[in-house]
């Protein structure tokens, strides 16, 4: 289980850029950060509660990271950086088994051009993991990515040369919320990711989704949920 600290609640206002917004806690203003460059047009609207971490560090511009939201009485972690902690929460408990008992793990491995989440080593092979974050969901469909994403292909395509070389490669979404049975590629926004996701699980590539149960300040993985690439 992942444990957040600091945690206060607030009212969301209005979004400024990719990273700053502004949110009302007991009806003062605030400019808060907002660790995720995703679009999360769905869930991330005026008047939504929002979930924020106190931080002390001077020589930020603003006191609070914009962490989770809550809308429909669903509970939903938007912190992209988050989900690494999950993933390795998960593999130390065992609710991720499909990578055998882990022994040592590297993390941000410098492959090609790109930079790989985890580096996982079992008493038989190595497994490189790419560790994706998702907030998108409709009628209970879990959509990646929620805006197109270049890096994302990038990432796909030095894990299909890693599996030609002989490694294990996998991707892993992490859905940041319950609310969500199946995962499938969110073609409508990015065709590309989507086209290259299916191109390189048929060459090899392990994929991998798992839904988190939240309420707040502890985050879990709960569950794998379906795949659907076609």
């Amino acid at each position: 289980m992942v444990l957040l600290d600091n945690l206060v609640e607030g009212i969301f206002l209005k979004r400024l850029n990719r990273f700053l917004g502004n949110v009302k806690i007991k009806n003062k203003l605030y400019l808060v950060h907002i660790p995720n460059p995703g679009r999360m047009n769905e869930i991330l609207v005026p008047g939504v509660k929002v979930y924020l971490q106190y931080t002390d560090k001077n020589f930020r511009k603003t006191q609070y990271d914009l962490i989770g939201i809550e809308i429909n009485n669903v509970q939903i972690s938007i912190d992209s950086n988050l989900p690494n902690r999950i993933f390795i929460e998960g593999i130390n408990t065992k609710k991720i088994r499909n990578f055998g008992e882990i022994v040592e793990y590297k993390k941000e491995i410098q492959v090609q051009d790109s930079r790989i989440d985890f580096l996982l080593k079992n008493r038989y092979n190595e497994i490189f993991v790419e560790v994706k974050s998702c907030t998108l969901v409709e009628d209970m469909i879990a959509k990646f990515p929620d805006a197109p994403t270049k890096r994302g292909v990038r990432h796909l395509n030095t894990l299909n040369n890693l599996v030609k070389k002989g490694y294990r490669g996998a991707i892993v979404f992490i859905i940041q919320r319950e609310d969500t049975k199946i995962f499938m590629p969110n073609d409508e926004t990015d065709p590309d990711f989507g086209n290259k996701l299916r191109e390189v699980v048929e060459n090899g590539v392990e994929i991998y989704s798992y839904r988190c149960k939240i309420n707040f300040p502890k985050i879990e993985i709960d569950k794998s949920v379906e795949i659907k690439l076609q």
